[in-house]
C-alpha cells in the first residue's frame, strides 16, 4: 500500500491547515521525499539495487539488500536511509513489531533531513501495535509537512485512525477532511468510508452548543465541514434560532458559489438543508405585515400608525414601477400574546416578507423575540431603550426614550435650573419616560422635584395640575400625546404654571421651561392649544417644516384622512418606505432583506424618501438619526429651531 508512488503534481496533495483569520503564521517547511548520497559509489549501487526492487514491490529481496547494505556500510552517509526502508518495509509486510524495533533503534540529530520520515514510519509502526495516543503525539506535528503524495496521505491515515481509536471527534473530523482532499479520485472506496463514518458520528448530535465547538477546530472548508454545517443548520432551525441559522446559511451559500465540490453527490445533505432554510425564508416580498393596536388603549396611535403605512404604500405606487406593494394588518390590541400570534399568522399564512411594529413596549418585546425564532425582519416602532438586541431580525425605527430625553436637556441652558418635575400617564410609555428622565438627571445633577403618574385615558387635568403646582421646579418633562396635552396644557395654565418667559399678568410663579418628547409633536396641537405652549421645547424627529418630503406626507395625510399626522403616522410611513425601498432594489428573501437593513448605514439611500431624518441602523438595530429639539413661538405658533 505505501510502495505505489504516482507521479503526480505534488501542489494537488498538499494540505496545510489554514490560519485563523487575522493572524500571519508562516506555511510549514515541506519535508521532501526521502533522498540521501554517497560518497562511495559501492555504497550508492548497493542502496540504489535494494531500492529499485523496493519499487518494483520485490519487499523480500529488498529487504535482504538493504539489509546488507547497513552490515556492509556501517558508517556510509546512506546508513540512515538504508535503516527506515528497512522498517518501511517491514511496515508494508505486515511486522509493525519489526518495524519498531529497526526505527526505534535509529536516532537522528534535530537537523537530520530524514529525521521527519523516521517520525513517520516509526509513528505508523506504533499505530500499528494498538499504541493510537504514542502515535497520534508523534505524528500530528507533521500534518502537511510532507511533499510526497504516498508520505502525505500515509500520514493522514495514520492520524484519523488514530483519532478514530481515541473517539476524537474534533480530531475524526478534522482528518477526514484533510484525508479526503488528499486522496486520489480512484479511491472511491476510501472516500466512501469517510462519509459513512463522519455521517454516523455527526447526524446523531443534537446540540447546536458542541457543533459550534466541532465547526471551531475544523479550518478547512471541505465535505466534513459542510456537513457540520448543514447539521448546525438544521438544528438551529428547529429550535427556531434563525439568528445562527441565518449566518451558517449565509457562509455555506457563499462558499458553494465558488466550490465545485458543493455539487457532488455527497453534497446532497448540505444542499437539503440549504433547501430547506431557503423555503423558511421565502415570502411574497411585496406584502408587509402591521402589527398595530386597532382596539384597546393605544387604539389612536394604532390608527395613526397604519393611516401613515398606507400613505407609504400610496407614495409608492405613484413613484415606484413594477409589483404593488400590499399591507396586511393585524391587531395586537396590546396584547404580547396576541400580537405573537398575529406575526406567525402574517409569517406563515399571509407570507410576508417583514413586519411593521407593534407600538407598545411590551407587546414589541413579545414579537421581537418571535420574529428572531421564525427568522422575518421586523422594523419595530416602539422607542423602548434596548427594545432591540442584535444584530438580530428587528430594528427600532423610532428614537429611544432616553435619546429624546437627552436632546431635550441639551438644549435648556444651565441657568435655567436644575429642578425637574415630570406629569406622564401611568401606561408603559409614561413609566419609560419616567425612568429616562430619572436617569438622565442622575447623569447631570438634576434634582427629580416631582413625579406625578395620571390615568392614560384621563381628561381632566385640572387636579393633577393643582397638585403640581405645590412643588417647585424649573423643567416639567410631559411625555403626552399631542391630544392629552392639548387638555393638559390649559389646566396646567390653570394651576399658574406657564412655559414661556412672560405669563399672562396676574401668574405670581415663575414660568417652567416645558419639554415635550415626540409623542406631542403635532401640528393639531398647535392649532388646539398653541397659546398655552409658547416657548415649549419639542423633541421629534417628524417635522414638515423643515423637511419638504415630510412637508409632502402631512399634505397628503391631511387631504386623504382630514387630520394631522402624527409622530407615531410618521414612523410608520417611514418603515414602510425604508422596507419598500430595498424590495424595489431586489431583496429576493427575508434573509437577504434583513442583510440589507444591517448594510443600511453604509449607503442609506431611502433617506431621500422619508419624512424623518434616516441614517441607517447600528449593529444592534438601533436607529443612527438623532431627532431635532424644536422651540413653539410666534404668532401664530410656529415650530422653530432655537
Amino acid at each position: 500500500m505505501y510502495r505505489h508512488l504516482h507521479l503526480l503534481v505534488i501542489a494537488a496533495f498538499l494540505v496545510v491547515p489554514a490560519c485563523p483569520s487575522g493572524t500571519s503564521t508562516p506555511s510549514p517547511t515541506m519535508v521532501p521525499p526521502i533522498s540521501a548520497t554517497s560518497e562511495n559509489p559501492d555504497a550508492h549501487n548497493a542502496y540504489q539495487s535494494a531500492q529499485q526492487h523496493y519499487e518494483q514491490g520485490d519487499l523480500t529481496v529488498a529487504a535482504t539488500q538493504f539489509s546488507q547494505f547497513t552490515a556492509d556500510y556501517p558508517q556510509d552517509n546512506l546508513l540512515s536511509a538504508a535503516q527506515i526502508q528497512q522498517g518501511r518495509i517491514a511496515l508494508e509486510q505486515g511486522d509493525p513489531a519489526r518495524a519498531f524495533e529497526i526505527l526505534s533503534a535509529l536516532h537522528l540529530s534535530e537537523g537530520d533531513p530524514l529525521r521527519h520520515h523516521l517520525a513517520l514510519y516509526l509513528g505508523r509502526a506504533q499505530f500499528e501495535l494498538g499504541q493510537y495516543a504514542a502515535a497520534f503525539q508523534r505524528l500530528e506535528p507533521y500534518a502537511g509537512r510532507f511533499s510526497d503524495p504516498q508520505e502525505h496521505r500515509l500520514l493522514l491515515q495514520t492520524l484519523w485512525r488514530a483519532s478514530q481509536h481515541l473517539d476524537d471527534l474534533p480530531a475524526i473530523i478534522r482528518f477526514s477532511e484533510l484525508y479526503l482532499l488528499a486522496l486520489p479520485a480512484g479511491e472511491s472506496a476510501a472516500r466512501r468510508e469517510i462519509y459513512t463514518d463522519i455521517q454516523t458520528r455527526l447526524l446523531p448530535l443534537q446540540d447546536p452548543a458542541q457543533l459550534e465547538r466541532l465547526l471551531a477546530e475544523l479550518q478547512g472548508h471541505g465535505w466534513p465541514w459542510g456537513l457540520l454545517m448543514a447539521q448546525s443548520l438544521q438544528l438551529h432551525m428547529r429550535h427556531a434560532n434563525m439568528n445562527a441559522a441565518a449566518d451558517i446559511a449565509a457562509a455555506l451559500q457563499e462558499h458553494c458559489a465558488v466550490a465545485p465540490e458543493c455539487q457532488q453527490p455527497e453534497w446532497a445533505l448540505i444542499r437539503n438543508a440549504l433547501a430547506a432554510f431557503a423555503h423558511q425564508m421565502r415570502a411574497d416580498m411585496h406584502t408587509i405585515g402591521l402589527l398595530l393596536p386597532l382596539t384597546g388603549r393605544m387604539q389612536l396611535l394604532g390608527d395613526a400608525a397604519a393611516k401613515g403605512a398606507q400613505a407609504a404604500v400610496l407614495r409608492h405606487a405613484r413613484t415606484q414601477r413594477g409589483k404593488p406593494l400590499r399591507l396586511v394588518i393585524k391587531d395586537t390590541a396590546g396584547d404580547p400574546q396576541r400580537a405573537v400570534a398575529a406575526l406567525q399568522e402574517l409569517a406563515e399564512v399571509d407570507k410576508v416578507g417583514i413586519v411593521i411594529g407593534p407600538l407598545d413596549a411590551a407587546v414589541s418585546a413579545a414579537a421581537e423575540q418571535r420574529a428572531a425564532e421564525m427568522g422575518i425582519p421586523l422594523i419595530t416602532l416602539t422607542s423602548r431603550e434596548g427594545a432591540v438586541r442584535g444584530p438580530a431580525w428587528s430594528f427600532r425605527q423610532t428614537t429611544a426614550a432616553t435619546q429624546e430625553v437627552t436632546a431635550l436637556l441639551d438644549a435648556v441652558p444651565e441657568s435655567a435650573g436644575m429642578r425637574l418635575a415630570v406629569l406622564y400617564p401611568d401606561a408603559s410609555y409614561g413609566r419609560l419616560m419616567l425612568r429616562a428622565a430619572q436617569d438622565a438627571a442622575q447623569q447631570r445633577g438634576l434634582h427629580i422635584a416631582a413625579a406625578l403618574a395620571v390615568d392614560a385615558k384621563q381628561t381632566d387635568f385640572s387636579a393633577a395640575a393643582r397638585d403640581l403646582a405645590k412643588s417647585n421646579f424649573d423643567l416639567l418633562l410631559l411625555p403626552m400625546t399631542a391630544a392629552q396635552l392639548a387638555l393638559a396644557a390649559p389646566a396646567l395654565a390653570a394651576a399658574g404654571i406657564w412655559p414661556n418667559t412672560t405669563p399672562p399678568a396676574g401668574v405670581s410663579r415663575p414660568p417652567t421651561t416645558w419639554l415635550v418628547p415626540s409623542v406631542g409633536h403635532s401640528q393639531a396641537l398647535v392649532q388646539r392649544a398653541g397659546r398655552y405652549l409658547q416657548d415649549a421645547l419639542f423633541v421629534s424627529l417628524f417635522a414638515p417644516e423643515a423637511n419638504p418630503i415630510a412637508r409632502e406626507f402631512a399634505l397628503v395625510y391631511r387631504d386623504q384622512y382630514r387630520s394631522e399626522p402624527t409622530s407615531f403616522a410618521a414612523n410608520a410611513h417611514d418603515a414602510v418606505t425604508i422596507a419598500a425601498f430595498y424590495i424595489a432594489q431586489g431583496a429576493t428573501d427575508r434573509l437577504d432583506l434583513r442583510a440589507r437593513l444591517q448594510q443600511a448605514a453604509d449607503a442609506p439611500a431611502p433617506a431621500a424618501h422619508t419624512c424623518t431624518p434616516f441614517r441607517g441602523f447600528g449593529e444592534d438595530g438601533q436607529p443612527l438619526a438623532v431627532p431635532q429639539v424644536f422651540r413653539l413661538r410666534g404668532n401664530p405658533p410656529a415650530f422653530d429651531i432655537p
